[in-house]
């Protein structure tokens, strides 16, 4: 597959997760990461932030939780 076909479609799903978090209440984000075949969606709420990595086309995908730190 191209790799421009290959990022349109990383990037739709991408979108799509991102999608899925808001309708859960959360703000969500997608980025494209530079110099990398990636999208990137970062998820914020009260508990922290949860980043999606999307680099392949199924899942599942690589993610990462921080917990938010009070003061």
């Amino acid at each position: 597959m191209k790799t421009r076909r290959k990022n349109k479609i990383l990037k739709e799903i991408a979108a799509q997760e991102a999608e899925r978090l808001i309708q859960s209440g959360c703000q969500a984000k997608v980025h494209k990461m530079v110099d990398e075949n990636c999208y990137v969606v970062t998820s914020n709420n009260n508990a922290g932030e949860l980043t999606i990595f999307i680099d392949r086309l199924e899942g599942p995908y690589h993610t990462c939780l921080t917990k938010n730190v009070s003061n």
